[in-house]
């Protein structure tokens, strides 16, 4: 397997934050893909660089895999707020 400098690399995911690339650059991790976040914001220190986005970058033969996993935590995230939202509603219900 070639290292991550010997790879040719490519972007699998554009991110708002640089928080939430980092959790996403995480779950790749934990699944066994080398992943690197890219942010244009000079070492963290001028996060309002942030405007065109935050990237995360994996190997070009890793690329199908990763964005199986990110669809795949995207629609677990989706369905954690549905699930909080119903409570919530149902909790509101009862009150009254």
């Amino acid at each position: 397997m070639k290292t991550m400098d010997q790879s040719r690399l490519e972007a699998v995911g554009q991110f708002l934050t640089r928080i939430d690339a980092d959790i996403a650059c995480g779950a790749l991790n934990a699944a066994g893909i080398e992943a690197v976040v890219a942010a244009d914001d000079a070492a963290g220190t001028r996060p309002h660089l942030w405007l065109s986005g935050v990237r995360i970058l994996v190997r070009a033969e890793d690329v199908e895999q990763a964005m199986e996993i990110l669809r795949a935590a995207e629609t677990a995230s989706d369905q954690i707020v549905q699930d909080a939202a119903a409570t919530t509603t149902e909790e509101k219900i009862e009150e009254e």
